[in-house]
């Protein structure tokens, strides 16, 4: 586990780029999946200390959602509801994202049906666990 005070400042420098990246290449698969798991990773490590971060994530994942349909924006979302979503002092910046989430998280296991199992079993124990 590295420092989680660092881990935050450093996805607040990089955000600009991340979001550069996601919308500029959002129909690259490889290139949303490598840029989401950089996001996911800084966000395990830096824990609580990127709760700075958790209005611009939160929207920017919601949107790249949107448009793009990829699990590893759920993936992102997750480890946001599982750092925040039970502090009583986020809940106003969560707003209802564990149902705006598990919405999403439905309708793409709901769309995805048996032919996208693998990504269809990671998205559902990625929100759900």
């Amino acid at each position: 586990m590295g420092d989680p005070g660092l881990a935050a400042a450093n996805l607040a420098h990089s955000w600009p780029l991340l979001v550069t990246i996601l919308t500029q290449y959002s129909g690259n698969d490889r290139v949303t999946e490598k840029t989401g798991r950089a996001i996911k990773q800084a966000l395990q490590t830096s824990r609580k200390a990127s709760a700075g971060m958790l209005q611009q994530v939160l929207e920017t994942v919601a949107r790249q959602f949107h448009v793009t349909g990829h699990p590893c924006m759920l993936y992102i979302a997750s480890e946001l509801l599982k750092t925040f979503g039970g502090d009583a002092q986020y809940q106003a910046a969560l707003g209802g994202s564990h149902t705006y989430w598990l919405n999403c998280d439905c309708g793409f296991l709901h769309k995805r049906g048996l032919t996208h199992a693998v990504h269809c079993q990671r998205a559902a124990e990625d929100l759900w666990w």
